[in-house]
């Protein structure tokens, strides 16, 4: 897949002259819609550029919405969701990382991952404290930068500073907490998908192949040795192909196409795989900016660490609510809309009950589903990579992309996802001596 990850990997790989790679990529190779942030909606649904998911109806969640299916947005085209996303850039906290580390993946703790963080990003973004310089880099191939922003943005942080809350300039350096404007994968107001950025440049590279418009249907796996041998695809014309590996197959189809594949290749729970009459082959427990201005990260009670956030407003109800009060918001004559929401008229309007069943009306995963085929040690039996993301059981294989996620970072998962492939072409080049 050339999605979010996958492209930052063929990029890296083929900066060898040695190295061939080819990309199979299900999608197209985009639209220049994907260029203008606040033109990301336009995308989305009902178009060839989003696979357009729908959950199974939910009791609990999405009640406002069709059948109660939630819409899972799923980019489908070269740079995946990253090229219709909302485009911002958020690392993350540091102990998200360690954590992922703690959890028995040596070599992902935030020291280990950071490098590579610098490495990525050609930061254009000037008005960042000196403390934080040795957290950024500007010879990478990834732009991030401030957006535009109008009068709202300003008043939003001194809303924030009003309430007591910190002012942070840069969310992505030493310290995660505090309001502060939001950094952005742009450069000169124009998005930039990880395909822009890592494949645009390699584009004429000899070693590199891209196939577009051609879905993957399978891994093959030769049963004798446990080996990926290479994969089947189809071809625009419904034929199906088979393509051999020479070194390994690397697997970067997201947090869906991922473990779907890999069960299509027999490689999954059994119980499941029989169930649709799948030929068991090997184990592997599966884990069950545009338009924004500014952004906060900060501590809700619930929080036991005053230095990792629990929460991130875009706008969490009762926050938002006294940021609306604040004086900085009143000169706009801001005021909250207090229409009842149809499916909550039968409670009382602002009431905890109230808000329980607003937010249960409409549920987004907003691009951010992680952890199907989940990193772990060889002990976690939910892991289904290990911690130089190779398939447990299965020789010449790995998966890379936001569903080897143990544990969701404190933030958007783009820049995650960008470091993962940094980390990944570096693993498979050590592991072949590249």
């Amino acid at each position: 897949g050339g999605g979010t990850t996958g492209s930052v990997i063929a990029s890296r790989l083929t900066e060898n002259p040695h190295v061939k790679v080819l990309v199979l990529e299900a999608g197209s190779d985009g639209t220049l819609l994907s260029w203008i942030p606040a033109a990301a909606a336009l995308m989305w649904w009902f178009t060839k550029f989003d696979y357009a998911y729908s959950s199974e109806p939910q009791k609990d969640s999405c009640l406002a919405l069709k059948e109660g299916r939630c819409r899972w947005f799923r980019g489908r085209m070269l740079g995946g969701s990253s090229s219709l996303n909302g485009g911002i850039y958020t690392r993350g906290n540091h102990k998200d990382y360690d954590n992922w580390a703690a959890l028995g993946n040596p070599g992902w703790s935030f020291r280990d991952i950071l490098p590579l963080f610098i490495r990525a990003e050609n930061f254009l973004v000037r008005d960042v404290p000196l403390r934080d310089a040795a957290y950024h880099g500007t010879g990478g191939y990834f732009p991030v930068s401030h957006t535009y922003f109008t009068k709202l943005m300003p008043a939003f942080i001194k809303a924030g500073m009003s309430l007591g809350y910190p002012y942070n300039p840069n969310h992505n350096g030493a310290s995660q907490m505090g309001f502060g404007r939001v950094q952005v994968a742009t450069k000169r107001g124009i998005r930039h998908s990880t395909a822009k950025a890592y494949l645009t440049p390699a584009k004429h590279r000899r070693n590199l192949h891209i196939v577009l418009n051609t879905p993957v249907t399978k891994i093959v796996i030769d049963k004798a040795t446990m080996t990926a041998k290479g994969v089947e695809y189809l071809t625009e014309e419904g034929t199906r192909r088979f393509v051999p590996a020479r070194r390994e197959v690397i697997l970067s189809a997201g947090a869906i196409a991922s473990p779907q594949l890999l069960m299509l290749s027999g490689i999954g729970p059994k119980h499941e795989l029989q169930k649709h009459g799948r030929a068991y082959i090997a184990s592997g427990l599966f884990a069950t900016a545009s338009g924004f201005e500014a952004i906060a990260f900060v501590n809700t009670s619930f929080s036991s660490d005053p230095e990792w956030p629990d929460m991130e407003i875009f706008f969490a109800i009762r926050l938002v609510l006294r940021l609306g009060e604040q004086p900085s918001f009143r000169k706009f004559g801001a005021e909250f809309y207090r229409e009842p929401l149809p499916g909550c008229r039968h409670l009382k309007q602002f009431t905890d009950e109230y808000w329980e069943c607003h937010t249960r009306q409409f549920t987004y995963l907003h691009w951010h589903d992680v952890g199907t085929c989940k990193m772990g040690p060889s002990n976690d039996p939910e892991a289904v990579v290990d911690p130089k993301l190779r398939v447990y059981g299965v020789q010449r294989l790995r998966v890379a992309d936001a569903s080897i996620m143990p544990v969701i970072i404190s933030g958007h998962t783009m820049a995650a996802c960008i470091v993962i492939g940094e980390r990944a072409s570096d693993l498979i080049k050590a592991a072949h001596n590249l």
